[in-house]
Parts: C-alpha cells; structure tokens; sequence
C-alpha cells in the first residue's frame, strides 16, 4: 500500500509537469509563425489529439502490464501505476527534447525546421 501511495503522488506531479509541458510546446510550435508563414492548423491540431490518444495508450497499456503480473491485492494497480509513472517520464523527456530542439533553431528558420524535432513524439511509427 505504502508503494502505490508513494507512486501515486509520483504520478500526480508527473502528469501536472506532463500538462504543463505540453502546453509549453504547442506555444512553441505556434511562436515559430514568422514572416507571413504560419503554423499549419493540421499540426496543432495533431499535437493536441496525439497527447489525448497517448495518454488514453499509456493507460490501458499499462492496466495490461499489471493485468500481466497474475498478483492479487493491491499489487496489479500498483505495478500499473509503476509503468504509467515510467511512460510519462519518458514522454516528459521526449517534449522537453521537442521544446529545446525548436527552440536551437534560428527563428527565421523555425517553421521550416520544427517538424524534424517533432518526429521523436511519435517514437512507434519512427522506430518501424
């Protein structure tokens, strides 16, 4: 019990950090309009449902890792809430990447080059 409150708080503050980053990189991604070029809609768009849908993946894929374990009591939910604390630090890591990929590029050039610092935010498709 004492390790499934400790990583529920884990949790909490990860996915407030989550929230916050995210949120930091869509601003990013729409500052990168400049010199009448602007941010394609479809792009922010696809940042914004691609978040939800990862979040909703995470979940239930990690549901599934702590279906797997085959433990009673308390210990499927906090295995669990374990790989969701895992998979949102590692998608923490990967907008922090985006964000400061984006933000090493030129501004005069940005909109013409951000999306290669995107690529890593669909690390499935990317690694096939």
């Amino acid at each position: 019990m004492h390790t499934m409150l400790v990583l529920s708080e884990e949790e909490e503050g990860l996915e407030r950090a989550l929230a916050a980053k995210h949120d930091e990189l869509v601003k990013v991604v729409v500052a990168s309009s400049t010199g009448g070029l602007v941010v394609d809609s479809r792009l922010l768009a696809a940042l914004k449902t691609q978040q939800a849908a990862w979040l909703k993946y995470r979940t239930q894929e990690c549901e599934l890792i702590g279906s797997l374990t085959g433990a009673g009591g308390f210990w499927p939910s906090t295995w669990a809430l374990d790989c969701e604390v895992k998979h949102t630090r590692s998608r923490l890591l990967q907008i922090r990447t985006a964000i400061s990929c984006i933000e090493n590029i030129p501004a005069l050039k940005r909109i013409l080059e951000q999306n290669e610092c995107l690529q890593g935010l669909a690390p499935l498709t990317n690694n096939m």
